[in-house]
């Protein structure tokens, strides 16, 4: 947990060094700000509301509260940024088979073979799932471990959780290594040339972290916003389509097409300037997604775990 008292003629700095740096990692970010402002005798009513006022309706500002004060003192909080980590809880320890890693060359070999799955952690193999008998004939044994115990083996087990949970509400999974995409197939997003198809989804991520306060460890699902396109039903990059779209229907139809979807990805605004609320724009749909998923997954290993819908608020200042 980061705090940070900040002075408030140095929120340019802030932005410059501190939010943009995270918008380039694709963290979706949302800000909420404390203002407090006190004067001996008041602060003029102009102010407050042709200046003040104003420009906060004019840049969709939400007001929670709003407190009239007398005392000569400014000072602005930045009270939490939210970051798109969801946190996962599981209660139960986990039941697996456990074997010795060096016994095992190849967990190729092991996956190609049993339709379970398998895990490596430290000097140990685990496997989890349908396990068949034929793998304690092999030597594994059962063995019951918390999530603390194995950090590295729940996250993959509540990252294949979450990945069939969003595969049951119609989702696509594409494997990538620790990292694996998921596209909502079902609902493509309309583009007016019917060669292209754009698909909104998301790549699924897991971490742990340790609370200072317990020395516990914390699990969550990093969200971020993804789209894939498909040209023709292959995937495509923008260079593909300027290539197929201006050879079939011109150059013109080709810039228009990029256009389009870079409007339907929140990049550009409708009216081809840059999407100022671009972080904004990933943030609602990253928590559409986790709405739709729900918070509830069964695990692989058969247990139950419950994802946060909300993302995790670091605080900055207070």
């Amino acid at each position: 947990m980061l705090r940070a008292d900040v002075p408030w003629d140095k929120l340019s700095e802030m932005v410059r060094c501190v939010f943009a740096p995270l918008n380039c990692e694709g963290v979706s970010i949302s800000l909420e700000v404390r203002i407090e402002a006190e004067l001996e005798q008041g602060i003029n009513r102009d102010t407050i509301d042709l200046k003040i006022k104003e420009t906060l309706n004019q840049i969709d500002a939400k007001f929670w509260r709003r407190k009239k004060v007398n005392k000569m003192h400014v000072k602005i909080y930045i009270m939490s940024v939210n970051v798109n980590i969801f946190p996962v809880f599981i209660n139960d320890p986990l039941n697996l088979l456990e074997d010795d890693r060096k016994r095992h060359h190849s967990l190729e070999d092991l996956r190609k073979r049993f339709t379970c799955n398998f895990y490596a952690e430290g000097d140990k193999v685990y496997a989890y799932g349908r396990t068949p008998s034929e793998l304690l004939e092999m030597g594994f044994r059962s063995v019951v471990k918390t999530p603390q115990e194995i950090p590295k083996t729940t996250c993959r087990v509540i990252l294949e959780g979450f990945c069939n949970k969003l595969t049951a509400v119609g989702y696509n999974i594409e494997r990538l290594g620790f990292r694996m995409q998921a596209f909502d197939v079902r609902n493509p997003i309309p583009l007016n040339i019917k060669e292209l198809v754009l698909l909104k989804g998301c790549e699924l991520r897991t971490v742990y972290l340790k609370d200072l306060l317990t020395n516990n460890l914390i699990f969550g699902l990093i969200i971020d916003l993804k789209f894939k396109l498909e040209y023709e039903r292959k995937t495509c990059s923008y260079f593909d389509i300027r290539r197929n779209i201006s050879q079939k229907y011109g150059d013109a139809a080709a810039r228009s097409a990029i256009r389009e979807i870079r409007v339907k990805t929140g990049d550009l605004t409708p009216d081809g300037k840059i999407n100022l609320q671009a972080s904004k724009f990933r943030y609602e749909n990253i928590l559409s997604i986790m709405k739709e998923a729900g918070d509830e997954i069964e695990l692989p290993t058969g247990n139950k775990a419950i994802v946060s819908l909300q993302p995790t608020p670091i605080i900055i200042g207070v």
